[in-house]
């Protein structure tokens, strides 16, 4: 496999990796967002259930993050 194949192999991979973090960063921000307004308004068991779910997706968004690094470096290295 020659070099352009490779880079190009490894866009690709970046670009699904790009798109997996944007789903996540909406999904993190959007339950990050009611987690705080019910636990404000005293429903207790919704806004922990809704922070559980934003720590995993921040959690998420970290991981592919780390793997879009990684990518990164193997980009340009080549």
């Amino acid at each position: 496999m020659d070099l352009k194949d490779k880079v190009d192999i490894l866009s690709k991979k970046a670009d699904i990796l790009y798109k997996k973090v944007v789903i996540l960063l909406a999904s993190a921000g959007g339950s990050g967002a009611y987690a705080v307004k019910f636990l404000q308004d005293g429903s207790f068991v919704v806004g922990i259930v809704l922070s559980l779910f934003f720590i995993f997706s921040s959690t998420g968004i970290g991981i592919l993050y780390m793997k879009l690094d990684g990518l990164e470096k193997e980009i340009s290295y080549e």
